[in-house]
């Protein structure tokens, strides 16, 4: 556990709160 996988876990976690947000059509603003 290291800095690369901290950064993927990050990418990974904003990535699915991205299809959720599509899923959910929520607009950020």
């Amino acid at each position: 556990m290291g800095v690369y996988s901290r950064a993927f876990f990050v990418w990974l976690g904003s990535a699915a709160l991205v299809q959720v947000m599509k899923k959910h059509r929520i607009k950020l603003t």
